[in-house]
């Protein structure tokens, strides 16, 4: 679903000078079908130009609206160009005609974090054992104290 506004002009040219491939882009999986805005090589007024789209991703994915070049390639637009982007619905502004799609990617932080917190966990009770192992003296004080009260 899309929808466009007001203030096209009849610039043609390179389809939307701003979009950027220094991110994800290229990573991502479809959390939307492809929606073509035509004629694609159409510049317009990206204060006036609004499209909309629906999407699915799940809470812990990363997503992004992106740009599909002729080649096939990914250009995320800008953060400032995004205006809404929850409960499965995108609205951003546009600059051209084209094609656009959301894209969505895990939130690697928190795969990572998750990771790193089982990798210390299991140190913790490794460690224990082997402490209580050697020292069961130890082991014995301990198990005495929580017994007692």
């Amino acid at each position: 679903q899309s929808s466009g506004s007001s203030g096209i002009n009849a610039e043609y040219g390179d389809v939307d000078d701003d979009a950027t491939t220094g991110d994800a882009a290229t990573t991502g999986d479809s959390a939307s079908p492809v929606v073509a805005v035509f004629p694609l090589n159409v510049k317009t007024e990206k204060a006036k130009t609004h499209m909309e789209m629906q999407y699915s991703a799940d809470a812990a994915d990363t997503t992004f609206i992106a740009m599909v070049s002729e080649k096939g390639t990914y250009a995320s637009l800008p953060e400032s160009r995004v205006e809404e982007m929850s409960s499965g619905k995108a609205k951003f502004k546009i600059a051209s005609g084209g094609k656009y799609q959301i894209l969505k990617y895990p939130y690697v932080p928190v795969i990572i974090a998750f990771c790193i917190l089982a990798i210390v966990l299991a140190a913790l009770f490794i460690g224990m054992a082997v402490y209580f192992k050697q020292n069961p003296d130890a082991w014995y004080r301990i198990k005495k104290n929580f017994t007692d009260v």
